[in-house]
Formats: C-alpha cells, sequence, structure tokens
C-alpha cells in the first residue's frame, strides 16, 4: 500500500488470505484514504489491515445494536466466516493518526487488536 493508492477502493476477495499494511501515520499523508471491501464472504482466510503503530482510532457499527469506539487499534480483521459481501473498511489519516470506519451487515464482523 503506497500513498499513490490514496483514494482507491480495493475490492477484497474473502475466500483468499489478505494481509495490508497501510502507511504510518505521518504528516505528509495528511488526507490519505483508502477503502477496502468484501466482494464475496469473508471464508476461512484471514482478512487484516494494519498499521505500523496502535494510531487507529474511530468507529465500528454491525448487526448488533451498538456501535464500537475504538482507541489505540493496531489491526482490523474481516471476520473469518462471519464478515458478507458488501461489507467494509475506510481509513483517513489525520497526519498523526489513522481514522477507521467499519461497517459490517454481520454480528460482529470484524475483530481488531
Amino acid at each position: 500500500m503506497t500513498l499513490a493508492d490514496s483514494g482507491a477502493t480495493f475490492l477484497i476477495d474473502g475466500t483468499a488470505a489478505v494481509a495490508t499494511t497501510i502507511p504510518a501515520a505521518a504528516v505528509g499523508n495528511r488526507g490519505v484514504t483508502y477503502r477496502f471491501v468484501l466482494s464475496v464472504n469473508a471464508g476461512a482466510a484471514g482478512i487484516t489491515v494494519a498499521s505500523g503503530a496502535a494510531d487507529m482510532i474511530g468507529t465500528n457499527t454491525d448487526a448488533t445494536p451498538t456501535v464500537d469506539q475504538l482507541t489505540g487499534i493496531t489491526t482490523m480483521t474481516f471476520a473469518n466466516g462471519v464478515a458478507l459481501i458488501g461489507d467494509n473498511l475506510e481509513v483517513y489519516s489525520t497526519g498523526s493518526r489513522w481514522l477507521v470506519r467499519s461497517v459490517s451487515s454481520a454480528a460482529n464482523g470484524f475483530t481488531w487488536a
């Protein structure tokens, strides 16, 4: 993943393992955005988006009745065997951290660490 990929939407085949690392949050990448969308339901393969530090904060919305507040996250994962086609993750750089917004039509469609 490079800064030149900013603004792109990546369609992810949920049947294959995907491990993506976004650039470290830095003043030079303020305004950089990436969007990841499942084009096939998640199978047993791991699908992760990670940053180099615990600099991801934001919200997770899914089929449960609450919105999860995320802080100090390093990795977002489309939950194996749970995340569904159309579930998506967007990340936005402020220059000092990544703002995260994940949306799943399944309960617990994302996990984070």
